[in-house]
């Protein structure tokens, strides 16, 4: 439209007495909003940024789960190996000639020798031989128990499996009071850390924990005798 066309023949309608009052040509005119592409545009430009955003979001969450899985997969293949190792090892012991009598055998000569301390272990597994043998496999409660105690002791005690679910912990400078800290320390790790099954299920590990010291001129079977006598 032509707006000086409109506002000419306002004028002649208002000299010619057809209107009272000048009429606001503007208001009767629709005029075309220049500024609606703008605001499309912006608009646009908005969704863009948060499209790229999203998008760079999303490619850095998918890089973190893929570094993620593959250290969990390799995490993984190193626990697997490292338990069929150990298992392996506890299979070898146990074929072997047993390891306790030597060491428990030189241990009491160094005590007698220099007139110190020795305490004495016998960990019991319970109900080893019926369900959860039965339930999970001997092999991985065994091993999972040596941790734990080789993880409660010094590094100059001597931890090892004389049996089928029993284990002995040598304690050298240990009076019973030290060794029954021990004890409460690996029935407290085995509370408080259920065992994982290869299914994903865990149970919690029980065990029956006999502790002696050592007594003046006392031999090693009757320290044997006795802490085999304070598990029951």
């Amino acid at each position: 439209m032509n707006p000086q066309r409109w506002e000419h023949i306002a004028d002649e309608f208002e000299a010619a007495g057809l209107m009272d009052k000048k009429v606001d040509v503007d208001s009767f005119l629709f005029r075309t909003q220049t500024n609606n592409w703008k605001w499309l545009l912006n608009v646009l430009l908005v969704i863009a940024i948060l499209i790229i955003v999203i998008t760079l979001i999303l490619a850095k969450f998918y890089r973190l789960n893929r570094h993620l899985q593959a250290k969990i997969s390799s995490a993984a293949w190193r626990w697997k190996g490292t338990q069929e190792r150990a298992i392996d090892r506890l299979r070898h012991r146990r074929a072997q000639p047993p390891w306790f009598p030597g060491t428990i055998g030189e241990e009491f000569d160094r005590t007698e020798r220099n007139d110190t301390t020795l305490s004495l272990l016998e960990l019991d597994l319970d109900y080893f031989n019926t369900s959860m043998t039965l339930t999970i496999g001997g092999d991985r409660a065994l091993v999972f128990v040596a941790s734990v105690c080789r993880g409660a002791v010094r590094s100059i005690d001597s931890v090892g499996r004389v049996g089928g679910e029993e284990f002995m912990i040598l304690l050298p400078n240990a009076t019973a009071k030290d060794a029954q800290m021990v004890a409460e320390r690996i029935l407290s790790i085995l509370e408080d850390t259920p065992l994982r099954l290869a299914d994903g299920q865990k149970i919690t590990l029980t065990a029956s924990i006999g502790v002696a010291e050592l007594l003046d001129h006392e031999d090693i079977a009757s320290l044997m005798r006795r802490v085999d006598q304070a598990m029951y």
